[in-house]
């Protein structure tokens, strides 16, 4: 499955939103400085979608706001 995901840094809230049909918003508190809020980002994509975070890959946008996501729900 692949998602995109618009993040939105510096938040007082963790949360995700769905957006569209494979489309979310993610809220995550920390700086985008030293890959902390692309770490955030995938704790709370495996919370919320119930995946391990092995299984969750960035393809694009390592360093920008806009990211698209692989979740590989086959393996385990």
């Amino acid at each position: 499955m692949v998602i995109s995901v618009r993040v939105v840094t510096n938040s007082k809230s963790r949360r995700l939103e769905k957006t569209g049909n494979a489309e979310y918003k993610a809220y995550v508190c920390s700086v985008p400085e030293n890959n902390k809020a692309n770490a955030e980002l995938m704790n709370l994509l495996s919370v919320e979608l119930n995946v391990r975070k092995r299984q969750i890959k960035i393809l694009k946008g390592l360093t920008k706001r806009d990211k698209v996501i692989k979740i590989d729900i086959d393996s385990s």
